[in-house]
């Protein structure tokens, strides 16, 4: 069932506030003095690389566990990691620009697909045809 356009996304408060203690961190590790030192080192593009390197290190080191599926992801979760848990496992990968307005529960498998059963499949199925 698709939700009222006029409530907007569901993201739960969980989510919300886990995400804001991430940026606290960024903002306490990259304080602004070591990002203008950075500045005036190196190059526009290269500074810009190594503010990214630097990021990301950080969020890796602090990655944020999801158990919400349903949640829409927003345009200030990109660039985060994130593990999502599908009912069993939790699932890694890195929030990218063109996952915003989906659900964290688009990206992550609930079902086991075994190889096994499906080659077994397809050998019974070809004995059949044959006789």
């Amino acid at each position: 069932m698709i939700r009222s356009s006029w409530k907007g996304p569901f993201v739960d408060n969980s989510i919300i506030k886990r995400f804001n203690k991430v940026s606290v961190i960024l903002r306490k590790k990259l304080p602004k003095s070591t990002i203008k030192v950075l500045k005036e080192k190196l190059s526009d593009g290269d500074f810009k690389k190594s503010l990214e390197k630097m990021s990301k290190q950080i969020l890796l080191q602090n990655p944020i566990f999801i158990w919400s599926r349903r949640s829409f992801i927003l345009p200030n979760f990109v660039g985060s990691f994130v593990y999502v848990y599908n009912g069993y496992t939790f699932s890694f990968f890195e929030i990218k620009s063109e996952m915003i307005n989906h659900r964290f529960g688009e990206f992550v498998f609930t079902k086991r697909m075994s190889k096994k059963i499906h080659l077994f499949n397809r050998k019974k199925g070809k004995e059949k045809k044959r006789k």
